[in-house]
């Protein structure tokens, strides 16, 4: 599996945004006396800002060679 790593794009928000959400929930869950629950804590203008600064990046492994899928089904992860 080719993995690759790449400084984040705009279109990249919502696969960030999913992932971001899915750790805030288990911390939520791990430590409520800690954590809150929050959706969409994190916004497109903050997220914007970070591809601004190049400190937001992503890791793409391209699952659709090696199983036919297209290039639009490539799993995005957060670094």
């Amino acid at each position: 599996m080719d993995i690759i790593i790449r400084p984040a794009e705009t279109s990249d928000f919502d696969s960030v945004v999913h992932i971001l959400n899915q750790v805030q929930a288990l911390h939520v869950n791990w430590r409520p006396d800690i954590y809150k629950e929050s959706k969409d804590f994190f916004s497109l203008d903050a997220f914007q800002d970070a591809l601004g600064r190049e400190t937001f990046y992503v890791a793409a492994y391209e699952m659709y060679k090696k199983y036919g899928f297209t290039e639009k089904s490539i799993n995005m992860e957060l670094l």
